[in-house]
Order: C-alpha cells, then sequence, then structure tokens
C-alpha cells in the first residue's frame, strides 16, 4: 500500500479513505476522499479485473495533489 499524503484542503492524514463507484464500460472508478472535510482525489478508472492497479493510481493520484 503506498503511503499517502494528508488531505491538501483539512491536512488530516488519519481520515484519507479509498472508495469506489459502480463498474461501467471503462471500467472501474477508483478515488481516495478524505472522511474528515469530503474532498475527493482524481477518478481512476482500470479494468475491472485488476483492482489492485486501480487502488495503486488512485493513491498516486492523490498523492500529485497541491498541498495547502
Amino acid at each position: 500500500m503506498i503511503d499517502l499524503l494528508p488531505c491538501p484542503f483539512c491536512g488530516e492524514s488519519c481520515e484519507v479513505e479509498q472508495g469506489s463507484s459502480t463498474d461501467d464500460r471503462e471500467g472501474r472508478p477508483v478515488y481516495m476522499f478524505c472522511g474528515l472535510c469530503g474532498s475527493q482525489g482524481p477518478w481512476v478508472y482500470c479494468p475491472i479485473d485488476n483492482l489492485s492497479l486501480s487502488e495503486a493510481l488512485a493513491a498516486e493520484q492523490w498523492n500529485k495533489r497541491a498541498q495547502a
């Protein structure tokens, strides 16, 4: 698991979690979100048969966000 940076909006790190939505024709949308303030990271679409890749890409995109 990739270490996640704190939320760029509220600064909390212990509230960052992973979420996903219903599968569609592009794959499964996976994203990171802050359970404290509700901000969401970029959504990443990956093949349904490779969810571990989706999780890693979502975490990587979250960590690329600008910090407050």
